[in-house]
């Protein structure tokens, strides 16, 4: 009923816009796509409508790498941080994950399909696009408004249905999208649905609990006049089931309704005023639902994102843009565990995780930018944020002793009831970013970042200390168990870049070199207090950690190059090369950080001629040799993967073919966590790394009308 009185707002507020425009001149320009921002350190692309591309391989192309977690979830890695130390932002509003295991990570909620555009900033982002974040940003746009310049009524725009199926895991997908529009009007619909059986690794074996199923639909507004414009999205989202390999339970419902809207105000030929205005709702369930990983536990979940946003903007004739800013933040959590009848250990009360959590944000911030001459380019920002969490007392199932032992989470929850749960932050970011073209091809890119991110209230205000309560709480994969700590510290990280970049002066080659170095003080890393072990063999032994915080540094180095010929007899090539490396360890004893992607290199060759393109792609992994001792992570080895794919564009549709895997390799993730739902089937084996997919033929299909 809660969860459902929250939709039932957002719909109503929906239905209160106005929707009714009868005017009829440009809109002024989108503050997020002004052309200053081409200096600073973007990578940022149209995406085109791939029909067998996923999000993934979209993001991948601008640096980002993915920890392995449900087929729809994979966490975000940029510059070796993870999760929500990057802000990922869709059509200007951040999502929470609300769930203790990050099941529903903002990407999540985002389809292939409504992915418009997007723009990778890793590192050292400018403190307009947001805070509380010290790894970068990904913003999407899902919409995009294109009305029609002629057309006093609405009238059919454009219209797309696309459909793919891989064998690997009989994945299948169906996606569809329309838009109509006027000279000031316009209503796009975008859905999508998807399912998949688990996939299969190189040795052809079952990855246990990869399953999933899930299906997005976006309904989006758009109305201008001749000095301002109202943008409006409705999304919702509905997972039934998703399996993740690497945690102890799976989810088993997710659904989603959220509402972002923009306004654009022009208040002059220089200056103009955006709002934001955000909610977004989720009711989440974990459990069993497959043979492939079995349990009597349900976890429920509820969240509520709500933000609000104003930005004044001011271009003046001297190439000077001035942004000043205001944002807030509020995030309310409860998360509960309802009692299992017949299992005396989980009942008979509700396990009360986080209840009635809150967080809030309020920002102010300023940031001035300037193209000082055709060389030279310059910004720099400043941005204050208060961060303030809370969270209600706790219960354990029982207090009942066990095995002739205390009551861990008994005694755990009467501390947590008598603590200072309050807690109240203050984050200081600084952006100093300069582009120096010290010729026509040749070009230097200069940033100095304080980036700052406050605990979540997993960290803060995971209070249990039993195996079971603690194994349900981490995003990690590692079959681990978490502790939060209320008096966790802010991160607050210092990053140096530098980038070099070469284009030729016809644009037929161009190479680039960044490397870059962080310094994170109060890094939230976690120490061990404690172990388990549910058999009998050494192999099954895992640890108990709490979160704490502790200096670190993240170091590495990101270099490419790209080579296109164009013919006229034999169409055009292309050769890509891309590399990554980076180093993270704890500053205190040297030892390496969690999750950290070995030495990368891929290789893309492609040849269009013509309506068919076709591209070979060799991704080349380093062994990964340094690995986090305390959260007994794995070792895994080096491999090489071959993919193929071929295209046929017609005038109105495209079909797609690819070979992922071509040869079949096996190889196990180096970000990939566990495999506790094996480890579930046959614990005497201890745990196992989750081993990546093996090949799988796959075809798409588009059609534009």
């Amino acid at each position: 009923m809660k969860n459902n009185k929250k939709c039932i707002s957002i719909a109503v507020s929906l239905a209160l816009l106005p929707t009714s425009f009868t005017y009829a001149q440009t809109p002024p320009e989108s503050s997020s796509d002004a052309e200053v921002t081409e200096h600073i350190e973007i990578i940022g692309q149209r995406i085109e409508n791939d029909a067998l591309s996923s999000k993934e391989d979209k993001l991948e192309s601008s640096g980002v790498r993915f920890s392995a977690a449900g087929g729809i979830s994979a966490l975000p890695v940029l510059n070796g941080f993870m999760g929500d130390r990057i802000l990922v932002s869709v059509d200007g509003a951040a999502v929470t994950a609300s769930c203790a295991n990050q099941m529903n990570p903002p990407l999540s909620y985002v389809s292939t399909q409504q992915m418009s555009r997007t723009r990778v900033i890793a590192g050292i982002s400018p403190v307009s696009m947001g805070g509380d974040n010290i790894a970068g940003v990904i913003e999407i746009n899902s919409f995009s408004p294109t009305y029609a310049p002629s057309s006093e009524k609405l009238r059919w725009q454009q219209g797309s249905i696309g459909s793919t199926y891989r064998s690997n895991g009989n994945a299948r997908s169906m996606n569809a999208s329309l838009r109509i529009s006027s000279a000031n009007q316009e209503w796009a619909y975008t859905g999508s649905w998807e399912e998949s059986d688990s996939y299969e690794d190189g040795e052809n074996r079952l990855v246990l609990a990869s399953l999933y199923k899930a299906e997005n639909h976006q309904l989006s507004f758009a109305g201008k006049n001749e000095v301002s414009q109202l943008t409006a999205r409705l999304s919702y989202q509905s997972v039934p089931y998703q399996g993740f390999p690497n945690q102890y339970m799976d989810m088993t419902d997710n659904q989603s309704l959220g509402l972002a809207t923009r306004y654009d105000y022009q208040l002059s030929a220089q200056s103009q005023l955006v709002f934001n205005l955000n909610v977004h709702d989720v009711s989440h369930e974990m459990g069993f639902f497959s043979p492939e990983k079995v349990g009597m536990m349900p976890m429920l979940t509820e969240g509520r994102d709500s933000s609000y946003g104003i930005r004044w903007v001011l271009n003046s004739p001297e190439n000077v843009r001035l942004q000043l800013g205001h944002e807030y933040h509020h995030y309310q959590l409860d998360d509960w565990w309802p009692p299992v009848d017949g299992m005396p250990m989980m009942s008979p009360n509700t396990f009360i995780n986080i209840n009635d959590g809150l967080r809030k944000r309020i920002a102010l911030f300023a940031e001035r930018e300037q193209e000082h001459n055709d060389m030279w380019y310059s910004s720099f920002g400043v941005r204050v944020e208060h961060v303030s969490s809370n969270a209600g007392e706790v219960e354990p199932y029982n207090r009942m002793p066990m095995a002739g032992m205390p009551n861990m989470d008994a005694l755990a929850a009467d501390q947590f009831n008598v603590s200072k749960r309050a807690q109240q932050d203050t984050l200081v970011d600084v952006t100093a970013l300069t582009s120096v073209r010290l010729s026509p091809a040749h070009t230097l890119n200069f940033g100095l970042a304080q980036k700052n991110r406050a605990p979540n209230l997993y960290e803060r205000y995971s209070w249990g200390r039993g195996m079971m309560a603690t194994t349900m709480i981490g995003w990690f994969g590692d079959g681990n168990g978490y502790v939060g700590d209320i008096n966790l510290k802010p991160e607050t990280a210092r990053t140096a870049s530098v980038e070099y970049q070469f284009n030729s002066p016809n644009n037929a080659f161009s190479a680039r070199l960044k490397p870059f170095y962080t310094q994170i003080e109060d890094f939230i890393d976690a120490n061990v207090i404690g172990t388990f072990n549910r058999t009998e063999s050494p192999a099954s032994a895992r640890n108990l950690l709490q979160f704490v915080n502790l200096n670190a540094t993240m170091a590495g180095v990101d270099a490419g190059l790209n080579y296109r010929v164009e013919t006229q007899s034999y169409g055009n090539f292309e050769f890509g090369w891309a590399m990554s490396w980076i180093k993270g360890e704890r500053d205190d004893t040297n030892e390496p950080l969690y999750q950290i992607m070995p030495l990368t290199h891929a290789v893309n060759v492609s040849h269009g001629y013509e309506r068919f393109t076709t591209s070979l792609r060799v991704h080349l992994v380093s062994a990964k040799n340094r690995v986090d001792p305390r959260r007994l992570e794995q070792r895994t080895g080096a491999y090489q993967l071959v993919d193929l794919d071929f295209t046929y564009a017609f005038s109105d549709a495209t079909i797609s073919l690819s070979i992922e895997n071509l040869f079949d390799e096996y190889y196990d993730l180096p970000l990939g966590g566990v495999s506790v739902a094996e480890y579930r089937k046959n614990p005497e084996f201890g745990f196992n790394q989750v081993a990546g997919k093996g090949r799988s033929l796959n075809i798409g299909f588009s059609y534009r009308f």
